[in-house]
C-alpha cells in the first residue's frame, strides 16, 4: 500500500542476520538470533514475576524516601489537576486535520487527558492516601472509552486514509503505545485502589490494552515501523517495541503472552539496530534520541534485568556508540546539534544516559548523565516526569544520580564517520570560544531537510549561525508538500543557491569526497555538494572547506567551485536569529546583546555584495526558540566567472 506520510517513504533492503552465532554475548546485529539460541538452552530465561515483585518493591521503598520537598512539587500537580475539567474529544475535533491540516487542537485535548492521568498516578503512588483515586478513576474510564488511542495525523499510515478512526481495525503506533503503558503503570501501582473502587476496572484496562495493543502487535507484521515490510525503521520501531515489552511485563501475568512479545521485541527491534549507523550516529538528531538511541539502551537493559543478566549486551560496540552520541553532539548547557527537524535545545532523559553508562561502565556517560538529573534537581527541585515510565525510570535511579559526580565531556572534536557529521570546539572541555558543527550526508535521512553542507556556529555556548529546525507539525510537514516549508528548504540554511537552484531531495542529492584532517590547532572539513543540487544548477563542483582555526580563534570557509555554465549569480546564505551589522566593508557582526563578545564574518567585497532578508515568525514553536525574527544574510557572487574560490572567515570579536 501506498503511504503519502514523508518519512514513511524511505525505503531500505531487509539486511540478512546471521543465523550461526558462536559467541554467549549478543553478537553483530541479530539479537533475534541470539535470544533464540538462548531461550533453547533455558526455558526460564525470564524471571518475569520475580522482577515485577522487586520492581515494585524497590518504587515503593523511593518514594518513602523521596525527598519532602520534591514530593511536594509532584503531589502539587496532582491537586491541580483535582480542579481540572476532563477534556471533550469530539469528532470534529478528530476531523480537523484532514479538513485544514491543523493536528495541534485535537492533540492538545489528547494530551491533555494523558498529562492529567500521569500527574494524579503519581500524585497518588507519593501520597498514597486515597484523594485522587477518584478523579484517576475518571481518567482511566475516559480513556478506555476513546474510539482509538492513534492520533488522526497518522492512522492513514495503518488504516485507509484520513478521517475518523476504523475502530475495528487496530493498530500500534507511538500513542497507542505510549498509551498502553499509562494504562499498565497505572494497574501495577494502583490495583488495589482501582479495584475497591468497582471490580470491574482492571478487567476493563486489561480488556482495553490487549485488544488495542498487545493483540495487534502480536498478530501483525505489515505495520510499517516494525521492519518486516523493508521499509527502514526509525524511532517509531523502538519506541513501540519498548512499550509493548513494559506493557505486557507490567500488565500481564499471562506467561505465554509474555514469551510471545518478548520475542517480537526483540525481533522487531533487531531492524532497528542493523540500520543505525555503525558510529552510533542518530540521523533523526538529537532531539529525537530519548525516543530512538536512548529508548534502544532502556529496551536492552530491561532484557538483561529480566534475564537475570543473561542477555548481556555489554560488549556490543555499536550499541555503546549509540550511547556515547549523544554527547559527542552536546555543545553546552541544554544545548545540542540539531539538523533536521530536532530541536537545538533538548531536555535529555538522565536516566537513558546513565543507563548507557553503566551498561558499558562508561564513566563520561555517567556523569553526563548526572549532570542533567542534577541540574533539574538543584534548580528546580525535580525531575523528568514528561512520561510516566521516564518518571518512574528516574525515580529507581534517583539515588545512584545524585551520587555520581555530575561531569559534561565537552570533547575538541568528535567525528560521526557514517553520518558524516563533525563537531569542533576551540576550547578542549570548555564551552567558551568557538563551537561548529557541520555536515555531509544525503538528503533522503529520517525527518530530513535538504542541508547537505549545512553547518552551525556558536560562540560560547550560544548560537549565532544556526539550523532553524523545524515549526509546528501540520498535515504538510509530512506529506509531498514537506520540501516546500520554508525551513526545510535549503535556501533557509546555511548553503549556496547556486545559478538560483537549491538542493533536492531524495538519497541521490548527497555530498562526496568527504574528508577531514585534524591537528592539536586546527580541525579541516572538506566536502563536494555539487551532487546535492539537480542538473539544471548547471555546477560540476562545488567543494566546501572549512577550517576551525583555534590559534586564531576563527573558522574560515572556502567556496570552491566551478560552474558548467552561468545562468545568475550565486548566493550564499548564513541564517541567525541575531541582529546583523555593516562594521565596514567586507565586515559583519551577529551582535549578542546578552555579551560583550560577538562574532564578526569577513569578506572580499570585491567578489560578493551583501544584503540580508529579514522574516517575520508566526509559529509559536520558532518564536520560542529564536524570537520574531530570522535573518539571512545573502552574500552574492559579483561576476560571471564559471570558476573561482571565493573565502570567509568568521572570528571573535572583543
Amino acid at each position: 500500500m501506498q503511504r503519502n506520510l514523508f518519512y514513511y517513504q524511505l525505503f531500505a533492503l531487509l539486511m540478512i542476520f546471521p543465523s550461526v552465532v558462536k559467541s554467549q554475548k549478543i553478537t553483530t546485529d541479530s539479537i533475534y538470533s541470539s535470544y533464540q539460541r538462548l531461550i533453547a538452552g533455558d526455558a526460564n530465561l525470564f524471571e518475569i514475576a520475580d522482577w515485577k515483585q522487586k520492581r515494585k518493591q524497590l518504587i515503593t521503598e523511593k518514594t518513602e524516601s523521596l525527598s519532602p520537598t520534591v514530593k511536594k512539587g509532584f503531589i502539587a500537580k496532582g491537586e491541580r489537576v483535582l480542579k481540572q475539567q476532563w477534556t471533550l474529544l469530539s469528532a470534529t475535533d478528530f476531523l480537523e486535520f484532514t479538513r485544514t491540516g491543523n493536528r495541534a487542537n485535537f492533540e492538545k485535548k489528547y494530551k491533555a487527558r494523558r498529562e492529567m492521568l500521569k500527574d494524579l498516578v503519581i500524585a497518588e503512588s507519593l501520597e498514597k492516601k486515597g484523594r485522587f483515586v477518584p478523579m484517576i478513576t475518571d481518567g482511566v474510564w475516559l480513556i478506555c472509552e476513546e474510539s482509538t488511542w492513534s492520533l488522526p495525523a497518522t492512522l492513514n499510515v495503518d488504516q485507509d486514509g484520513f478521517g475518523l478512526p476504523e475502530v475495528y481495525n487496530p493498530i500500534v503506533d507511538l500513542c497507542v503505545a505510549q498509551t498502553s503503558v499509562l494504562l499498565s503503570w497505572t494497574k501495577f501501582l494502583l490495583s488495589n485502589e482501582l479495584s475497591k473502587v468497582n471490580s470491574k476496572l482492571i478487567p476493563r484496562i486489561d480488556y482495553e490494552i490487549n485488544t488495542r495493543a498487545l493483540k495487534p502487535f502480536l498478530n501483525r507484521n505489515d505495520l510499517w515501523w516494525m521492519g518486516f515490510t523493508g521499509r527502514k525503521p526509525n524511532n517509531w520501531n523502538i519506541y513501540c517495541n519498548y512499550y509493548m515489552l513494559v506493557t505486557a511485563l507490567l500488565s500481564s501475568d499471562d506467561q505465554k503472552l509474555n514469551q510471545q512479545v518478548i520475542a517480537k521485541t526483540i525481533k522487531s527491534a533487531q531492524f532497528f539496530l542493523a540500520h543505525y549507523a555503525n558510529d552510533g550516529g542518530c540521523d533523526e538528531g538529537p532531539s529525537y534520541w530519548n525516543m530512538a538511541g536512548g529508548t534502544f539502551g532502556m529496551f536492552v537493559k530491561t532484557l538483561s534485568d529480566i534475564s537475570g543478566n543473561k542477555m548481556d549486551f555489554s560488549k556490543h560496540q555499536k550499541i555503546h556508540n549509540m550511547g556515547a552520541y549523544i554527547h559527542k553532539v552536546h555543545i553546552d548547557s541544554n544545548y545540542f546539534v540539531n539538523f533536521a527537524d530536532a530541536a537545538t535545545i533538548v531536555s535529555i532523559d538522565p536516566v537513558k544516559v546513565f543507563n548507557y553508562g553503566t551498561m558499558f561502565n562508561d564513566q563520561k556517560l555517567k556523569a553526563f548523565g548526572a549532570y542533567f538529573f542534577q541540574q533539574n534537581w538543584d534548580k528546580n527541585k525535580s525531575m523528568q516526569s514528561d512520561e510516566i515510565n521516564v518518571f518512574f525510570s528516574n525515580l529507581e535511579l534517583a539515588d545512584q544520580l545524585l551520587k555520581q559526580k555530575p561531569g559534561i565531556p565537552l570533547p575538541p572534536n568528535s567525528w560521526l564517520p557514517d553520518l558524516q557529521v563533525l563537531t569542533s570546539r576551540q576550547l578542549d572541555g570548555n564551552a567558551k570560544g568557538l563551537f561548529f558543527g557541520a555536515k555531509g550526508g544525503h538528503n533522503a535521512e529520517s525527518h530530513n531537510h535538504n542541508d547537505v553542507g549545512n553547518f552551525v556556529l556558536y560562540l560560547d555556548g550560544k548560537p549565532v549561525i544556526i539550523d532553524i529546525g523545524v515549526g509546528t507539525y501540520t498535515k504538510d510537514t509530512f506529506n509531498e508538500n514537506r520540501w516546500e516549508i520554508w525551513n526545510i528548504r535549503s535556501l533557509w540554511h546555511n548553503l549556496p543557491l547556486i545559478n538560483g537552484i537549491e538542493q533536492r531531495n531524495g538519497l541521490l542529492f548527497n555530498a562526496k569526497q568527504v574528508n577531514l584532517s585534524s591537528t592539536s590547532n586546527s580541525e579541516n572539513f572538506t566536502l563536494d555538494i555539487s551532487t546535492a543540487y539537480p542538473a539544471e544548477a548547471e555546477v560540476n563542483r562545488w567543494t566546501r572547506n572549512f577550517t576551525l582555526d583555534r590559534s586564531n580563534q576563527s573558522l574560515i570557509l572556502k567556496e570552491n567551485y566551478e560552474l558548467k555554465k552561468w545562468l545568475q549569480p550565486t548566493e550564499l546564505s548564513f541564517i541567525s536569529h541575531l541582529p546583523v551589522s555593516k562594521v565596514k566593508e567586507g565586515v559583519l557582526r551577529f551582535d549578542n546583546p546578552h555579551s560583550k563578545r560577538s562574532v564578526e564574518l569577513h569578506y572580499n567585497p570585491s567578489q560578493l555584495s551583501f544584503s540580508i532578508e529579514t522574516k517575520e515568525q508566526t509559529d509559536p514553536k520558532l518564536i520560542g526558540l529564536w524570537g520574531k525574527e530570522l535573518r539571512r544574510v545573502i552574500l552574492k557572487t559579483k561576476d560571471k566567472k564559471l570558476a573561482d574560490q571565493l573565502q570567509l572567515r568568521f572570528s571573535i570579536s572583543e
